[in-house]
């Protein structure tokens, strides 16, 4: 949004559920021109752009300001179907899906899991307002998923904010780490449906054909729906033989990730199920190629501009990896990626655009950020 003209750009205010201070890297956004206040759910504002914003705010009691925001924004961004109830949310609440998941692998989901959320997508989907989709994949899924829906269906995918970083920080970070010069790189959460498994069975294939690589691996090792997955797939790769070439790095900082992403000889998204997906919006910022599998949804993110294999299947990974690892991924900057910026914030205001038509005037944004 700040890549707009003054003229066409919409304040944000944006409210924090975090209970962990954010990291600097997060809050140095908060600088971007549209961003006109921080606060967090209790009302303690974190940021504000100028006198005028904290005037508005400080005169309030805390515990009263989000619901001043609440009721002074013409847009709340994004809800969730989760907190959808019947007569509610109001016009001015616009809610976003970002996959079918549970449709799509529904063994990843308990009954109960399945049951609420075939029950808040549908309601959702008919309720009369807007309804944002990552992807048109997603928006093909409502359609199939609830065909009677009655919401209008806006396809916005967002964007990366990853810039890259100096060849000698990307250096200085893959040092750091004591990784070597040419390794695969995995940025996912240990999540089953992340499918680390058919990775490590591709990575075993490669040593089979005389390919020795590394594999890094970041993100949380647990899985609220699988707590044993984590170390089945260890015990896995020890059997395989490939446990001494899997390196897991743990949670580490955003720059890291970036510095990793570039330093790395092949990104690997190996996912069974996705959204509109940050590690692969990231490899294309940063000019990188990705070795993906072969959802709708990646194949819509990446077009022409990654390499593809069957999910699931740890032969087409290794096919792949194979040619893949001849290349040369380092491509940083993407100089393309600012347009694609650009038209992501006015394919928003467009939006604004065809509801204001519909139910009036909408000037100011209030959006509250998604958890992953």
């Amino acid at each position: 949004m700040s890549l707009l003209p003054d003229v066409k750009r919409p304040d944000l205010f944006i409210i924090s559920y975090a209970s962990e201070p954010w990291p600097e890297e997060v809050m140095a956004t908060w600088q971007c021109p549209a961003v006109a206040a921080v606060l967090q759910i209790d009302g303690t504002l974190l940021y504000r752009r100028d006198e005028s914003v904290a005037q508005r705010l400080i005169s309030l009691p805390p515990a009263n300001r989000h619901r001043f925001l609440e009721q002074s924004t013409d847009i709340i961004f994004p809800m969730f179907p989760a907190d959808y109830s019947e007569g509610g949310p109001s016009p001015r609440q616009w809610l976003w899906i970002p996959d079918f998941q549970h449709r799509h692998r529904p063994e990843f989901f308990s009954e109960q899991e399945l049951a609420f959320r075939n029950r808040t997508y549908a309601m959702a989907a008919r309720r009369s307002g807007p309804l944002i989709l990552s992807s048109h994949a997603a928006r093909d899924d409502v359609r199939a998923f609830v065909p009677d829906h009655a919401a209008r269906l806006y396809v916005w995918p967002f964007r990366s904010l990853a810039r890259p970083l100096p060849y000698a920080k990307v250096e200085e970070t893959r040092r750091r780490y004591g990784l070597p010069d040419r390794f695969l790189y995995i940025p996912n959460q240990f999540w089953v449906h992340k499918d680390h498994r058919t990775a490590f069975h591709a990575l075993a294939l490669l040593r089979a054909r005389g390919t020795a690589i590394k594999l890094v691996c970041t993100g949380s090792p647990t899985d609220p729906r699988s707590r044993d997955h984590y170390r089945h797939l260890f015990e896995e790769a020890a059997v395989l033989g490939v446990a001494d070439a899997i390196h897991h790095l743990g949670v580490i900082p955003h720059q890291d990730v970036i510095g990793l992403m570039q330093a790395a000889t092949c990104v690997v998204q190996p996912s069974l199920s996705e959204g509109w997906n940050t590690a692969v919006e990231d490899s294309l910022a940063l000019g990188l190629s990705i070795v993906a599998s072969d959802l709708p949804v990646h194949r819509e993110q990446l077009g022409k501009q990654g390499h593809l294999f069957r999910a699931g299947d740890p032969s087409a990974l290794a096919d792949v990896l194979s040619t893949s690892l001849d290349r040369s991924t380092a491509a940083w900057p993407n100089a393309d990626y600012d347009a694609l910026r650009r038209d992501c914030a006015y394919g928003f205001l467009q939006i604004i655009d065809t509801e204001r038509a519909l139910s009036g005037p909408q000037d100011i944004i209030g959006i509250e950020p998604w958890q992953a």
